[in-house]
């Protein structure tokens, strides 16, 4: 899927004028589409397959503690919403922590491109 998501960012690209390119905000776009495109979406059907296997998983453990101690359900129950609030929180950290760093990344790739790429480098 990330090489497919890969082709079509590429394809986009060879439809856009140069006057696009000479923006850096929208180099930057298409720096985060490029690097996040497929990297993102298998993270997203890795976190679906955790998902479902962690409910799975909740609801048998709900169950035995139903059947077992009718009383701690509950407490259990209340205690996840914590738990899935600083997961949220923290993803929404990451994403603000990475979001900038995409204009860095996106030199840093130039740079190296261009420093070390073949018709650079002194042949032997």
């Amino acid at each position: 899927m990330d090489m497919i998501l890969t082709k079509r960012i590429l394809e986009h690209r060879l439809s856009l004028d140069l006057g696009f390119f000479q923006e850096p905000a929208n180099n930057e776009l298409l720096q985060r589409g490029a690097h996040f495109a497929g990297r993102e979406f298998l993270k997203l059907i890795t976190q679906l397959v955790n998902l479902v296997a962690l409910s799975i998983q909740f609801i048998t453990l709900l169950a035995v503690m139903m059947w077992l101690l009718p009383w701690v359900t509950p407490m259990l129950v209340l205690l996840t919403a914590p738990m899935i609030a600083f997961r949220w929180c923290i993803s929404k950290l990451t994403y603000l922590l990475e979001y900038p760093l995409t204009s860095r990344m996106r030199l840093r790739t130039y740079y190296g491109s261009e420093l070390a790429g073949a018709e650079t480098l002194p042949t032997i």
